[in-house]
C-alpha cells in the first residue's frame, strides 16, 4: 500500500535552496581540497608551528587542509598514487595538535593533557593518542621528522577561528601557547630535500 505524503507548494524553494547550498558546499570543499593538494605537491602544507620560546615543547596544529596537503606530498615523495587506498585512509578529517620536546627541554617532566582555551570557555580533544604517519602499511619517508611521529596526538572536530591558548599540560604543571588563527597564514616546507 503506497503512503501519500502533501506537502505545501511553499516546501519546494527552500528544498531547492538547500540542496543547491550543499551542492556549493561539495564543489568549495572539492575546490579546497584540489588546492590543498597542489600545495602538498610543492612540499609545503597548511600546518601552524607555534615555537617553544621559553617552553619545552614546540607545538604543531594541522587543518583538515593540512592533513590533505601532508599526505599528498608524503605521496609524491614516497612514489604512491593519490587514489591508493593507504593514502585515501590517511587523509583524515579533523584537527590535530602535538608537541614537539626541544632538545634543551627537561626530561623529568611529560605531557598527560592538552586543551585549547578561546574566549574564556575550553575546549577538550574528541581522541587522544598518538600516530605514526604511514600511507597503508608503509611508514612515510621524505616527510620532516616532527611531522612523522606524533606522540601524543590530541585531535579536535574544530578549532577557534579567531585568538586562543593551547595549554599543554605536564606531570609538574602547565605551559600556554598563543596562537593568532587556527589555520596556517604561511605554509611550513614538509619535505626532506
Amino acid at each position: 500500500m503506497a503512503t501519500i505524503v502533501r506537502t505545501s507548494a511553499s516546501i519546494w524553494p527552500v528544498l531547492l535552496l538547500c540542496t543547491l547550498a550543499r551542492e556549493g558546499q561539495t564543489r568549495q570543499s572539492d575546490e579546497t581540497r584540489q588546492a590543498a593538494i597542489e600545495l602538498g605537491r610543492s612540499c609545503r602544507a597548511a600546518i601552524r608551528r607555534v615555537p617553544a620560546g621559553d617552553n619545552d615543547f614546540t607545538v604543531y596544529i594541522e587543518s583538515p587542509a593540512g592533513r590533505v596537503a601532508l599526505i599528498a606530498a608524503a605521496a609524491q615523495m614516497m612514489g604512491q598514487s593519490l587514489e591508493a587506498p593507504g593514502v585515501a585512509r590517511a587523509m583524515k578529517p579533523g584537527y590535530r595538535i602535538w608537541p614537539v620536546r626541544t632538545p634543551a627541554a627537561r626530561h623529568d617532566r611529560w605531557v598527560t593533557g592538552l586543551y585549547v582555551q578561546a574566549r574564556g570557555s575550553q575546549l577538550f580533544p574528541t581522541a587522544t593518542g598518538g600516530e605514526k604517519l604511514f600511507l597503508g602499511s608503509v611508514p612515510t619517508h621524505g616527510i620532516v621528522p616532527d611531522l612523522r611521529d606524533r606522540r601524543p596526538q590530541f585531535t579536535f572536530v574544530s578549532l577557534p577561528v579567531g585568538p586562543f591558548d593551547v595549554a599543554l599540560q605536564f606531570n609538574d604543571g602547565e605551559q600556554r601557547y598563543r596562537v593568532e588563527r587556527a589555520d596556517a597564514s604561511g605554509y611550513l616546507p614538509v619535505c626532506n630535500r
